[in-house]
């Protein structure tokens, strides 16, 4: 029984030190193709890089889109503004209208009481 136990640990080891020796190989098969997806991706121009672009790009990305959203805040508050203005121009306009009709009205009924 001793001998075949120890032909069971010999073969043992031999499977253990096989196994590790599928894992290194595997392993060194995966570094490889990592290492090629790596080379070809350096070698590729940055214009094309839009799969992960760097925090850097992100962040100049993020910026130009709220500096673009700020700009057309601004223009449609400027539009908002001057709607708002020319509304009360006209509603000035219209009330200084009225104010020289009633003046007149007025004036009319006074010259009708005076001849009188």
């Amino acid at each position: 029984m001793c001998y075949s136990r120890r032909w069971q640990s010999i073969a043992m080891i031999g499977f253990l030190k096989a196994a590790e020796a599928q894992k290194a190989e595997i392993a060194e098969a995966a570094g490889e193709t990592v290492r090629k997806l790596a080379v070809e991706r350096l070698k590729r121009p940055a214009a094309e890089d839009g799969e992960s672009p760097t925090k850097g790009t992100k962040l100049v990305k993020i910026v130009g889109i709220l500096a673009e959203y700020k700009e057309k805040e601004l223009a449609a508050k400027q539009e908002q503004w001057e709607a708002e203005r020319a509304d009360r121009i006209a509603l000035e306009r219209e009330r200084l209208v009225e104010r020289q009709i009633d003046n007149q009205r007025v004036i009319e009924v006074l010259a009708v009481l005076a001849k009188k």
